[in-house]
């Protein structure tokens, strides 16, 4: 695990102990040119889809989601970075 994906680990684990209140660890390791995708399918109609683009786009995004749902769990199964590019998986 390279150094990014070990700060990425420890950043989602802050997020889930804090039951989704305290992102500022996760969000810091935002690129200012993110590209978030959410889990909504995307043949759905929805604005909260995404993409999600820069870094305001999807700290907004995370907001609206916490005003309106409780955390229950943070779980990432896999971080895998490479480049530019990282994908989690959980």
């Amino acid at each position: 695990m390279d150094e990014f994906e070990a700060r990425l680990t420890a950043a989602y684990q802050a997020w889930h102990e804090s039951g989704g209140r305290t992102p500022d660890r996760l969000f810091s390791l935002y690129s200012d040119v993110i590209v978030l995708h959410s889990v909504l399918e995307s043949s759905l109609n929805d604005p909260m889809r995404g993409p999600f683009l820069g870094k305001g786009a999807p700290i907004a995004y995370f907001a609206l989601i916490a005003e309106q749902w409780e955390l229950v769990e943070a779980r990432i199964d896999d971080i895998v970075a490479r480049g530019d590019k990282v994908v989690c998986v959980g």
